[in-house]
């Protein structure tokens, strides 16, 4: 009972009327020019921590514009050639169907480059013969040297597709791919491959384990 009796005691303390951050029993001691004075300093020191507030904010997307630039630009460079073996890579997905208009259906395959630190939005068309084209929107991205694809909006999806870089990639390896992702492939062929880049030579992404 005793454990009652302090949550009592202190929910009652929390919800003791205040004025300005001052108690009810201060307040009632206070001067009118006390009171004033208790206004203005609660006033300023709210309008303190709202500029803090913005302050940070403002920081927080300047760092994230500016990342975002970075990365863009770093992009543009790896596409343009200046980058490391296993930062280009040629990507293409062909057979299998992909989950367009409600069902699975077959697509017409796709090939794209997709640079390290990339993310693309794909449009997928279907093939079939008998019924008007159905279209969705397959989302891939690599980021040091792991491919996902079919993540959905958000790349830490794990029912995405995930393809780490090995050295084969150079000669273009080709997988079997099944996800849960938003268009669901099934036994989609993709067949991944390094671009050379023409750039700087530095160390190939390690495998990941």
């Amino acid at each position: 009972m005793r454990w009652l009796l302090v949550i009592s005691l202190l929910f009652l303390t929390a919800c003791a009327t205040t004025h300005f951050g001052v108690s009810e029993e201060v307040w009632e001691r206070m001067s009118e020019a006390e009171r004033m004075e208790t206004i203005r300093g609660y006033n300023e020191r709210n309008r303190l921590r709202q500029e803090a507030a913005q302050r940070e904010a403002e920081a927080r997307r300047v760092a994230e514009r500016e990342a975002a630039l970075a990365r863009e630009a770093r992009v543009r460079d790896i596409h343009e050639g200046r980058g490391r073996p296993g930062d280009l890579i040629r990507v293409s997905l062909r057979d299998g169907a992909m989950r367009l208009g409600g069902k699975h259906r077959d697509y017409t395959p796709l090939a794209f480059s997709l640079a390290s630190g990339e993310e693309l939005r794909l449009e997928v068309l279907s093939t079939d013969a008998h019924s008007r084209a159905y279209r969705g929107q397959l989302s891939v991205a690599y980021e040091d040297g792991l491919l996902l694809i079919d993540p959905g909006s958000n790349t830490r999806d794990t029912r995405a597709a995930r393809l780490t870089y090995e050295p084969n990639w150079r000669h273009g390896v080709r997988y079997l791919v099944d996800t849960s992702g938003p268009l669901q492939l099934r036994g989609v062929e993709v067949l991944v491959s390094t671009v050379q880049n023409a750039g700087v030579r530095r160390e190939p992404y390690p495998p990941r384990h």
